[in-house]
C-alpha cells in the first residue's frame, strides 16, 4: 500500500530543489532493480544528460 505521508514529503522535497534551480531526474525501480535491466537505462541516461549539456545549457 502506497504511504501517502512518504510521498508527500518527497514531493515537497522536488518543489524544494527545483525552486533553487536544480533539475531532479527519477527512477523507478523496476528500472533499476537488477543490473542486467539497469545498465541500458542508467548508461542511456547519461549518454542523453552529457549530450543535452555539450549542446547548451540544461
Amino acid at each position: 500500500m502506497p504511504d501517502s505521508a512518504k510521498y508527500a514529503a518527497t514531493m515537497a522535497g522536488d518543489r524544494h530543489l527545483k525552486f533553487r534551480g536544480y533539475e531532479v531526474f527519477r527512477f523507478g525501480h523496476d528500472e533499476l532493480r537488477d543490473r542486467d535491466r539497469a545498465r541500458p537505462v542508467v548508461t542511456e541516461f547519461f549518454r542523453t544528460l552529457l549530450d543535452r549539456s555539450s549542446n547548451g545549457p540544461i
